[in-house]
Parts: C-alpha cells; sequence; structure tokens
C-alpha cells in the first residue's frame, strides 16, 4: 500500500460490524502519517455505541494523529498536513450529522468535501456504511440519510483509484471484478 501514487481516493463499504474498519486500518498500518478522522460521536446514553467507540480508540496506534469531529469537518481536514494519510472513518457520521441541512446547503458541502479529498496530497480511505441491505427506513430523516449516503457514496466511488467491499470478515476488490453502471 505505501508505494501507492499520491492524491489517492479508496473507498471501503460494507454492512455493520463486517470488518470495515479494521480493514482501513490493516491498510495504513505502515503509512509513515496516519490522521484518523472520527465521525462517530458518543454519546453515554447509548453503551453499544461507546463500546463500539471503545474498541476503535483501543485498536488505534499511539502514533497516529486523531481528529473527532463532524460538523466542523472541513475545518478540520483543512489543518491535516500533507502528505499524510487519512483515514476517513466513517462517511454516514457525516451525513448523520449534517441531515439539517437542505438539499442544496448538503449538495454544497458534498462537493466542497469531494473537492477537498481529491486534492488533498496523499491516500484517502473512506469508510461507507451500505444502506439499503437491510430495513427501508419508514422515516423521512431515515429516507434522507440512506438516500444522501447512499448518492455521496456512489459519487465517492467513482473518484476512487480503489473500492472495497469487506462483508463477513472478508474484503472484495469490487473494482476489480464489477461493471460500472452507466449514468
Amino acid at each position: 500500500m505505501q508505494d501507492q501514487p499520491f492524491n489517492q481516493i479508496i473507498t471501503i463499504t460494507g454492512p455493520s460490524r463486517s470488518g470495515k474498519s479494521r480493514w482501513a486500518e490493516y491498510l495504513v498500518e505502515n503509512h509513515p502519517q496516519v490522521t484518523y478522522v472520527a465521525t462517530l460521536q458518543d454519546n453515554p446514553s447509548d453503551l453499544s455505541l461507546s463500546e463500539r467507540i471503545r474498541i476503535h480508540r483501543q485498536r488505534r496506534p499511539p502514533e497516529w494523529n486523531l481528529i473527532e469531529t463532524t460538523s466542523n469537518l472541513l475545518a478540520n481536514l483543512k489543518n491535516i498536513q500533507s502528505p499524510s494519510t487519512i483515514l476517513l472513518d466513517s462517511l454516514g457520521g457525516v451525513v448523520a450529522a449534517h441531515l439539517d441541512l437542505n438539499d442544496e446547503e448538503w449538495h454544497h458541502l458534498s462537493k466542497q468535501l469531494a473537492s477537498f479529498l481529491l486534492g488533498h496530497l496523499g491516500i484517502v480511505i473512506i469508510v461507507i456504511e451500505e444502506v439499503g441491505w437491510s430495513l427501508v427506513p419508514n422515516t423521512e430523516l431515515g429516507i434522507k440519510f440512506s438516500d444522501r449516503l447512499g448518492v455521496i457514496s456512489q459519487n465517492f466511488q467513482i473518484l476512487s483509484s480503489k473500492s472495497w467491499l469487506v462483508i463477513q470478515g472478508r474484503a472484495i476488490d469490487i473494482k476489480e471484478i464489477s461493471v460500472s453502471i452507466p449514468l
């Protein structure tokens, strides 16, 4: 992984508890400078979420830079020194933190995020929760989350040089074995 060209985006998607974050961490474990961007906000009343976050924190090497953010994500990303590898875990946290934006504001934020990550001198790995493989949301907010995450994940997959599907602890190179659906 370390010898890959700069300005490279790699996406990793899959269902909950599939191993997405572990695969992302494995891909960057030998990179000399890693900035881990955690987007899930801890909620002390949600013990399951707190436990997931604790496990993620425990796994991360102490030499990695850590940014825990959602609402001010772009400002924090702009402070990352190039050629640091960025591991953005996860895009769902970004979408969830901005559900209050109207469609135009969300589109603008999405474009700004894509523009920054495309221009970053270094490797960018984006962990993306897979939506639509289980229950269809029955609330307006749930549908909005699912739709926005589905669209932004497709957009980042198009921009990526590598795209992985992680399922049941196995990583599959989907660019290698797939055909793009025409727009």
